[in-house]
Parts: structure tokens; C-alpha cells; sequence
């Protein structure tokens, strides 16, 4: 049972747009249509959100063509959505790229890995964890969602009567006794934001932790390398100018849960991590592997998921104002959707953070140098 973080915007008019509810239960109900109970703040309020018959997802509204909904995924998808924008033929195209480039790419991956111990660790655990075959099978089976369903109305979001900030919401689905079918419940979280609000974004992996390449295969199995120097530090005074902190991973949906209690748990120098959106990859856990370790792919969630986000926004509107991140892919994501190259910050895993100044490429020590130029990237915004 898993579900993805929902950022609600409040439009200059008053209105509410909101990024896709992700729910995912348990339990098949066959083609029984249930009604999901959301439940904010320990109130329950009733909206018309269902579980998708056969696929354990919910959906708003009251009309639906199941057979349909997959087949029309591409021709219905909104433009700059935060799902993965994959059909089924794209899906295709992946396994027969990740067939023809296996070789290759795992010769890449062993010059890339220098401790041979790690590289001899991480292959096996790899190969137990997402075996090929699996990784094939599931990338060809595993079905994409029309938006026009996962989407809420401004009605909709209007019921849920959400306050500015962190929403934490249930998911309920109740049971059924006679079936010998448990109650289910889905703890979740929803941000309001204002249009005039501005946004700062955090890679994970590489980026707060030191280790990128292990981070999404440890998370799976419940353990994590050490985080970056000053990065509590660099993040609580983002949030103290003004600015919200949005967390980014191409980690699957089913490890969202995991992925919040640890940068929950991150604590340094009597600083704690910002309470922010998680962003993850709506698609499942093989998917993610296969993104992010064998095809180099994360960047293409990450645009087409930042872009989803900036669509609750006006369009004259620009909401992201820094990145960090690890790798020149980050870089490329963050450049794509409006940061500034000075705003963009990439840090190696000695610890060494690259960016620009002056126009010039420059070098600081570490997270901490870098907060000591926020002042002239980033002015203090007036909270609201």
C-alpha cells in the first residue's frame, strides 16, 4: 500500500489545482467499484474518489472506461503532466534498448564502481533484487493511468477544506467482513501552496546522501549511507528565506513511506531537514531500478514530473529558483525547467559542490559555503 505526495496550488482567482493522487491499495476487489474515504486532520470528509476496477488505483469522477482508459493514455495525457508520460510502445522501446545496451552498459557501470567490493556487491544485489527477466516481464505488463481520472476537480479539492501548509490525510478503504477483506488505511500527506509561493529543489540520492548508485537498492532493503555535511543546515535557511524545499528521487511510489522517515530522521548540528514534498516516480519499484541504474533515465521523470508542477502555477510564473543535485543530469532537469545556471548547485561524493559565479565556474568547500552565498542568489522572500 503506497501513495505519492500532493502539492496543491491556490490559483490568483482563488481556485485549486493540484499535481495527481497516486493511491495504491492492497487488495484486489475484482470489478467491485469501492469508495475511498479521505480523511484530513482525524475529520472524514467524502469525495468522489473510487478505486479503479482490477488495478488498485483510485480515480475521480463517476465516469469510466476501464478498457479504454489505458488504450487512450497517450491521446488523453495533459501536456507537462507530473505522471510518467510512457505508453506501452515507449515502454517496449525501453526493453528492447535495455536487451541491445546490457552489455555495454554494465561495462560502463564496472568502470564507473572503483571499490571492487562494492561493484561485486552491488551487482548481486541488483540481480537478486530485479532479476532481468523480472524487470522485462514487469516493464511489458504494468499499465499506464489517464489523468482526466487521477486529477481532482477545483470542486473537489475545495471539499477537502485544506489549510496552507502540511495536510496529512488517511486514504480509507473500509472492508468487508464477509469476504474476510481487512480495512485499509493509507497515511499520505498534501501541501497548499500559493501561486506567489517559490520553490526549492533537493535531489536525494548523491545529492543528501553520500551514495547514489546503492541509494535506491538499500532503501529497499531498510538501510541508508551517511548524508552529506551541512545539508540541514543549507536547507533550514532556504526554508527561513521564504522558500519551500521539494525533494526529488526517481524512487518508486512503493518506497515513498521509507524514503520520509529518513529524511525525518536526518538530524545535524541541532538542525532538522525542512518538511517538504517527496517527489517519486509514480511507476513501481522495477521500473525505478531500470530508470535509474541501467538506462541513466532519471532526468526524463524529473523534467516531465517538475513540469507537472509548474503547470499549477500561472504562466507567467517561474516557481523553481535553485537546484542541487549530483550529476550533470540534475543540472540539465534543473535548466530545463527555468533555474537559473547561477541558482544550480552540484555537489561529488568528496563532498566538493561546482557551480557558477561571476558567471564562472567555482568551486566550494561543501554545503556550508554554499549557504554562505545564498544571499546573492537567493533574496529573502516575505512570508506570507
Amino acid at each position: 500500500m503506497s501513495c505519492c505526495d500532493v502539492i496543491v496550488v491556490k490559483q490568483p482567482d482563488g481556485s485549486l489545482k493540484s499535481t495527481p493522487f497516486y493511491v495504491e491499495f492492497a487488495y484486489n476487489y475484482s470489478t467491485e467499484r469501492k469508495e475511498v474515504i479521505i480523511a484530513i486532520e482525524k475529520k472524514k470528509t467524502k469525495v468522489s474518489l473510487h478505486l479503479k476496477p482490477g488495478h488498485l488505483r483510485c480515480y475521480f469522477g463517476d465516469k469510466i472506461n476501464v478498457e479504454k482508459d489505458d488504450e487512450q493514455h497517450m491521446k488523453n495525457k495533459m501536456e507537462g503532466s507530473a505522471a510518467e508520460n510512457v505508453s506501452k510502445s515507449e515502454t517496449k522501446e525501453e526493453m528492447k534498448e535495455l536487451q541491445k545496451r546490457e552489455p555495454q552498459l554494465q561495462e560502463k557501470k564496472d568502470a564507473k564502481t572503483a571499490d571492487p567490493s562494492k561493484k561485486s556487491y552491488f551487482s548481486r544485489t541488483v540481480s537478486y533484487l530485479f532479476p532481468q527477466d523480472q524487470l522485462l516481464e514487469r516493464m511489458e505488463n504494468d499499465k499506464v493511468y489517464s489523468l482526466d481520472h487521477l486529477t481532482p476537480t477545483a470542486q473537489h479539492l475545495t471539499q477537502l477544506n485544506l489549510k496552507p501548509g502540511i495536510n496529512h490525510v488517511h486514504y480509507i478503504l473500509e472492508g468487508n467482513r464477509s469476504r474476510n477483506i481487512k480495512r485499509q488505511v493509507i497515511e499520505g500527506t498534501i501541501f497548499l501552496w500559493n501561486y506567489k509561493d517559490r520553490i526549492a529543489l533537493c535531489d536525494i540520492d548523491g545529492t543528501v546522501t553520500k551514495s547514489d548508485t546503492m541509494g535506491l537498492v538499500f532503501t529497499a532493503v531498510g538501510y541508508y549511507k551517511y548524508v552529506h555535511p551541512g545539508i540541514c543546515s543549507l536547507l533550514s535557511t532556504i526554508e527561513k528565506r521564504g522558500y519551500h524545499v521539494l525533494y526529488l528521487t526517481a524512487r518508486s511510489i512503493s518506497q515513498g513511506h521509507k524514503t520520509r522517515q529518513f529524511i525525518e530522521s536526518i538530524r545535524q548540528q541541532n538542525y532538522d531537514m525542512p518538511h517538504g514534498p517527496i517527489l517519486t516516480s509514480y511507476n513501481n519499484l522495477y521500473h525505478a531500478a531500470v530508470r535509474e541504474y541501467i538506462l541513466y533515465r532519471s532526468e526524463t521523470f524529473k523534467i516531465q514530473a517538475l513540469k507537472g508542477i509548474q503547470s499549477l502555477f500561472p504562466e507567467d510564473v517561474v516557481p523553481f529558483v535553485l537546484g542541487l543535485g549530483n550529476k550533470p543530469t540534475d543540472h540539465e532537469s534543473y535548466v530545463a525547467i527555468g533555474i537559473k545556471v547561477d541558482n544550480i548547485f552540484i555537489i561529488d561524493p568528496a563532498g566538493q559542490v561546482k557551480g557558477l559565479k561571476s558567471q564562472k565556474d567555482y568551486a566550494y568547500g561543501g554545503y556550508e559555503e554554499v549557504q554562505h552565498a545564498l544571499g546573492d542568489v537567493l533574496p529573502e522572500l516575505l512570508l506570507n
